[in-house]
């Protein structure tokens, strides 16, 4: 079930759900399958999908295009934004993109020569302690980044390093 879509540069990368683990990043490219509903890293929670002609292989990925990267277990995927490379919020993360999800927000380095791939994922931190968040992390759904870098979630949250800097 694709559920985000972001133009970086010349390339689309996608988010999609998967069945019970296996939320998938992909790097779209014209005639590629990416598999689903006949190939998924995620296991079976249902009974088989009845207009497959064919039966879905669970936890493997060989015959189709696999995702860049793959979470497992599952975190509820959604949307995707890319940060701006002029931004100035978030300096070293220029270029990332951020991952909206059930469990919070995500952050991820996708380097795309030679090979499209993740190289680093992170679930989004308190910024002013640098430990996991000690409340439940807002589930979030959609998020818009300004060109400035300020993040805001459909929830209403915004996400700021100015705004950690002056809660000290």
């Amino acid at each position: 079930n694709p559920q985000g879509l972001v133009k970086s540069k010349n390339y689309i990368i996608e988010t999609e759900h998967g069945p019970q683990g296996g939320d998938e990043i992909n790097f779209l490219e014209m005639g590629k399958n990416y598999g689903w509903p006949y190939e998924s890293y995620g296991a079976q929670y249902h009974a088989p999908i009845p207009e497959s002609t064919l039966p879905t292989v669970f936890g493997s990925h060989n015959e189709y295009t696999k995702p860049i990267y793959a979470f497992i277990p599952s975190i509820g995927i959604k949307a995707i934004e890319q940060l701006p490379e002029s931004q100035t919020e978030f300096p070293n993360w220029k270029g990332n993109f951020l991952i909206c999800s059930a469990k919070g927000i995500y952050r991820a380095e996708i380097l795309i020569d030679p090979n499209p791939r993740v190289i680093f994922t992170s679930l989004l931190e308190d910024k002013i302690t640098l430990e996991p968040p000690s409340k439940k992390v807002e589930s979030c759904r959609d998020l818009q980044i300004t060109s400035d870098g300020i993040i805001i979630t459909n929830g209403g949250l915004i996400i700021s390093r100015k705004k950690a800097l002056e809660a000290n």
